[in-house]
């Protein structure tokens, strides 16, 4: 079971006493393994001067506790094989890992769209079921790193999900694009896979990168000077904010249709709600993206009864409500059960243990109030995944679902809300705080030798996509010099077609979505780097696109020719060169070497402009391996732009029928660009 958790500074400094037990870290595990080709590290702790002695495939190595009761050993490097066990021996304790193989490590990281599981795949696409009941590869391993932040580099992870083998039950709850990246290479090679998932939804990139990497990006010396100012006092400044919070909260109740002299009036389960509106809900998190189809701003109330069955009557229960945006309250049976505040409104899913007092046969009363200053309140997720569960591990049934239709009325119009009190930037648990996922959810994987590293992320970072032509670099040298291992094969993907928050385009627009794409394009300067590129299998209205299986398959083909040396193609048409002439552009690509292709009857996604920086849609054709680009309302064009948009309509692929990334030939100012720029 994976859980979210916060290591303070003293959960840094504790290491372990003088009774510790014989352990190894929570990287290792049956059915791990562990990368071929470069000595194999083996770690832990003991009791301090306690010898210990690890055996794999024939070679030994021998190693005595320090004084603080850690240990070390290298065994040399072996080719992929197995399975085999792992024995570690110390005095009285004998630790036997079974079922150990010998191959490629790959270290799958990013936002969501990186941790979206091949179980939300089908929830949302049930036509690809099949994706889920063939995912059985012997040689496929899987590991999953629990959600956690730190202050300061952890040497041990804090949770995970423990390795596996590739099954259909193991692979549902596994990344859909990590997945579908391994399924390709067990297709394709022989060499065993282990992927390790350590991904975070909504997170942008610092988190990811330590103080080191940071530190060598000299606009970014104000942040980390703050983060190192306020990262230890994170405890302390929840404490300070929260009765702000709750001020501004009580400042609303006076002015709150559903609150009288101080009561929550519209809480009382037996209120008759004739003149309440019906709302279906979860609302769904794409949603989340664009604007709440209901303008659900200021405060609404939220009223669903439920009926429970006579087992659950005097059992405590915890009602789960996913995602609830933004801040607000809950009651049971007319008892208030649950806040959340500004601090904690947005990253971990709302639940409130509801006390057996309170709960009986029959109807049972929820009620929501949840405040929004953005028109986006509601309730967001899966269906499933708004519920009540019964602690009680012998109740039948177990869970009952709430969603569906629930009762909505407004208790206080966005016009009338207060100015909502700021969040500070550092408090437990917001894991985009500068570092804090790099120190707990990277750091400790440093040690495991790796073959390299998929990435996909970049969504949360779009605001600042100038700044990211520059993190982005930085977070790949900072990994690679952390883990001493060279410029290992770094493959990430450019971010999907989205656009759901977005109007419809009518004439070729600016886009910081574009821009962050192009900061992606310009990070395949750095060696060793591939970009698969996704442009063609998003979704305009879903900011999580079912066909990670494309995406996972672009990874892999990169990983083959990168990392393995193979003699494919691995990369659509990237912009090379532009020629003027005649009133036209002709559009030079590298990785067309076999050609261009148009998917359906003519290119598009085309714009151009003259020296008044003036785009306007273009028509284009293909000439071998060139496109040449024109309008005759742009009779001296000076630059073309293709799929510049959020979500554009754009369909130039190479022979392979590998998409071409988006890509501008001017440099003009963009929406993210610094003053001065």
């Amino acid at each position: 079971m994976m859980r979210i958790a916060w290591v303070g500074l003293m959960g840094v400094l504790v290491m372990s006493n003088a009774t510790a037990q014989l352990s190894l870290p929570l990287l290792f595990g049956d059915g791990m393994v562990l990368q071929r080709g470069r000595p194999i590290p083996v770690w832990g702790e003991a009791a301090p001067g306690e010898a210990v002695s690890v055996s794999l495939n024939g070679a030994s190595a021998e190693a005595t506790a320090d004084d603080q009761g850690a240990w070390s050993v290298a065994l040399p490097a072996m080719e992929a094989g197995g399975p085999y066990a792992l024995t570690v021996a110390g005095a009285d304790t004998r630790l036997a890992l079974t079922d150990v193989l010998i191959g490629d490590v790959w270290v799958c990281s990013g936002q969501s769209n990186m941790a979206f599981m091949m179980q939300d795949v089908v929830k949302a696409a049930p036509d690809r079921a099949e994706e889920i009941a063939s995912a059985d590869f012997p040689n496929l391993r899987l590991f999953t790193v629990s959600n956690a932040t730190a202050i300061e580099p952890l040497e041990e992870l804090t949770d995970v999900t423990p390795w596996a083998r590739c099954t259909p039950e193991s692979a549902a709850a596994f990344s859909a694009v990590g997945y579908h990246f391994g399924r390709h290479l067990m297709e394709h090679r022989d060499t065993p896979v282990g992927l390790i998932t350590s991904a975070w939804g909504g997170t942008l990139a610092e988190p990811w990168v330590s103080k080191e990497g940071l530190a060598a990006l000299p606009w970014f010396a104000k942040r980390l000077a703050d983060a190192e100012a306020n990262l230890p006092r994170v405890e302390e400044i929840e404490a300070e904010f929260i009765p702000v919070a709750e001020g501004w909260e009580a400042d609303l109740d006076e002015m709150d249709a559903g609150v009288q002299d101080g009561a929550p009036v519209w809480s009382d389960p037996d209120l008759a709600p004739a003149d309440w509106e019906p709302v279906e809900l979860p609302f769904p998190i794409s949603l989340l993206g664009g604007v709440n189809p209901l303008r659900l701003g200021g405060r609404t109330w939220l009223r669903r009864d439920v009926e429970l069955p006579a087992s659950w009557a005097g059992r405590d229960l915890v009602l789960s409500l996913s995602l609830v945006r933004e801040t607000g309250c809950i009651w049971f049976n007319g008892v208030e059960v649950h806040r959340f505040n500004l601090l904690h409104r947005m990253w971990d899913g709302q639940a409130a243990t509801i006390p057996g007092e309170l709960v009986k046969e029959g109807r049972n009363t929820i009620v929501v109030r949840v405040t929004d200053a953005a028109n986006m309140g509601g309730i967001y997720g899966e269906p499933e995944a708004i519920r009540l569960t019964a602690k009680d591990g012998d109740a039948t049934p177990r869970v009952v679902n709430v969603a569906g239709t629930w009762l909505m009325k407004r208790g206080l119009p966005i016009e009338k809300l207060t100015p909502r009190p700021a969040p500070p930037n550092y408090w437990p648990n917001n894991p985009n705080m500068p570092t804090v996922l790099y120190n707990a959810m990277i750091h400790p994987l440093l040690r495991m030798p790796i073959t390299g590293v998929i990435w996909y992320q970049g969504e949360s970072n779009a605001a600042a996509a100038y700044e990211y032509r520059r993190l982005f670099p930085a977070l790949i040298r900072d990994w690679r010099r952390a883990w001493g291992l060279g410029d290992f094969p770094f493959l990430f993907v450019q971010l999907a077609n989205f656009g759901a928050w977005q109007p419809v385009a009518t004439e070729p627009r600016e886009a910081t979505w574009a821009e962050l794409r192009e900061a992606q394009l310009m990070t395949l300067s750095e060696p060793n780097t591939a970009m698969a590129v996704a442009i063609d299998v998003g979704d305009p209205n879903e900011i999580h696109p079912v066909n990670k299986k494309d995406v996972g398959e672009r990874l892999g083909l990169a990983a083959r020719a990168l990392a393995y040396g193979e003699p494919v193609a691995y990369s659509g048409p990237i912009h090379d060169a532009m020629e003027i002439r005649d009133g036209k552009a002709y559009i030079a690509f590298t990785h067309a070497e076999n050609g261009l292709r148009v998917e359906g009857e003519a290119l598009t996604g085309f714009a151009i402009a003259g020296a008044d920086r003036k785009f306007v849609t273009a028509q284009a054709r293909i000439e071998g391996d060139q496109v040449i680009v024109w309008s005759d309302a742009v009779a001296e064009p000076v630059a073309v732009r293709y799929g510049w948009d959020y979500a554009p309509e754009c369909n130039l692929y190479n022979a392979e029928m590998l998409p071409a990334s988006p890509f501008r030939t001017d440099d003009w100012p963009g929406l993210t660009a610094p003053e001065g720029d």
